[in-house]
């Protein structure tokens, strides 16, 4: 039987309706699994739950007072044609008792979203961790962890009892940045949708929110892929996206996007830079071998979109480890230390000249300028629009459906959290600065908004 949508108060706290008081040691505790523990439980009709006290309380009955501490608690209790709390969260009480982490044996269907975490972040910052799962609780969304290594799952799921699953592909990977993209290509090739989101994304619906309204276009199509990212309308082209937001149908296309993805994180490679700059070995040091953080998965991006290999980014990167490699050992392979070599314009090479040097060096490599882009149909939408091109379909939140930057809750009037035309808030925040009144969400003029 389902349970009615939670109220402020206690409903039997210290009072004779009490059944059952749990506060286990060591676990998170969130509304959906006081459902579970209070549907399994004879003669409970009611529960209610201390999120500050990390407790459940299970009830007979509900006479519900928000009084002195029970202003601490949020209280459920039977209902009809409502949703239960634990109908969206899968609550596994055995994940303390796992010993196999891997990828290949974990039932990723469960869950909706996964994020990230280091060993160093773990031991230096694990109350975001626990912060993170808490909040995905709150919103009633299932979601696991994954860690470069089995002994840091064990220590995970013991401390905190979510799901967790280890994989490092890529050697100098500790902080997973290329990893998430297999991770996302695993669940996609078993027909799972799924999101990625870093340890300072909150979310103001469940994840399976975003999923379901983000799926398709406004005219039907469906949707390959999803970032937090902007789109230049007057130019016809994708300005900016971040990796921190991540997520994934599975589509034939949006499977092809990741499997180009995950193959360049593997290369060693100076293709599509200017010839002057494959000719110094060197330069691979300078990480621009592949599209781990986000100024080159842009160009990975970009380069699928417009199914051609761009190197806009990795030329940029480049040339800052060119100026190094010149004052280090006097080798100077770039045209701010080298005037003798043509420079790639911000224009870019293939929209100058054929005549001009800019033109041989960067319009026959893949130093692409933005003029040189073609434009690319953009259907907007409450939430943000979608981008098209032959090869890839992607949403992007264009600044409505995710809100980002460190005063995006607190900093925001109420208005600003509105995503027109629907007049509804946005389906999440991004906590620049990783800002711990963010985090919190307290004091968020976005809550105001009603779903």
């Amino acid at each position: 039987m389902p349970f009615n949508s939670g109220s402020h108060g206690s409903c039997c706290r210290g009072n004779p309706a009490a059944l059952l008081h749990i506060s286990p040691p060591g676990t998170l505790v969130g509304p959906s699994a006081c459902a579970g523990l209070c549907s399994n439980t004879t003669g409970c009709r009611a529960f209610s739950h201390g999120r500050r006290w990390n407790n459940c309380q299970l009830c007979s009955a509900c006479n519900l007072t928000a009084v002195g501490g029970n202003r601490g608690y949020r209280s459920w209790s039977f209902g009809t044609g409502l949703d239960s709390p634990a109908a969206s969260w899968e609550w596994w009480p055995d994940n303390a008792s796992r010993t196999d982490f891997a990828l290949s044996s974990f039932d990723v269907r469960r869950y909706d979203v996964f994020t990230l975490c280091s060993l160093h972040f773990w031991r230096e910052r694990r109350d975001l961790v626990v912060g993170f799962f808490a909040h995905l609780r709150d919103v009633n969304t299932s979601g696991f962890l994954v860690t470069p290594s089995a002994p840091l799952c064990r220590d995970v799921t013991a401390s905190l009892g979510v799901a967790c699953v280890s994989t490092q592909s890529y050697r100098l990977d500790g902080a997973l940045s290329k990893e998430r993209w297999r991770v996302i290509l695993h669940c996609l090739q078993r027909q799972h949708r799924i999101a990625y989101a870093g340890l300072d994304v909150r979310f103001l619906h469940p994840v399976r929110t975003l999923l379901h309204e983000t799926g398709s276009s406004q005219k039907g199509s469906a949707v390959d892929v999803g970032f937090e990212g902007a789109f230049d309308r007057r130019a016809g082209r994708v300005s900016s996206f971040t990796p921190d937001l991540a997520w994934g149908f599975p589509t034939s296309r949006a499977i092809g996007f990741l499997t180009s993805l995950t193959s360049q994180l593997r290369e060693r490679s100076l293709d599509g830079l200017p010839e002057y700059m494959r000719r110094e070995p060197s330069l691979l040091a300078y990480n621009v071998m592949g599209p781990a953080e986000q100024d080159l998965l842009r160009d990975a991006l970009l380069g699928y979109l417009y199914n051609r290999s761009v190197a806009v980014n990795k030329y940029q990167l480049a040339l800052g480890g060119a100026e190094d490699l010149c004052r280090r050992l006097g080798r100077c392979v770039s045209p701010h230390t080298n005037a003798s070599l043509p420079e790639c314009p911000p224009g870019g090479g293939r929209d100058t000249p054929p005549t001009s040097p800019s033109h041989w060096a960067c319009g026959a490599a893949a130093v692409l300028g933005e003029a040189a882009l073609e434009r690319l149909p953009f259907a907007p939408s409450g939430l943000g629009g979608v981008v098209t091109s032959p090869t890839l379909t992607a949403f992007l939140s264009d600044g409505k459906g995710v809100m980002s930057g460190a005063r995006a809750c607190n900093g925001a009037r109420p208005t600003a959290c509105v995503a027109p035309p629907h007049g509804r808030r946005p389906l999440a925040i991004h906590c620049g600065g990783k800002d711990p009144a963010c985090l919190t969400l307290a004091g968020c003029p976005c809550l105001r908004i009603q779903l």
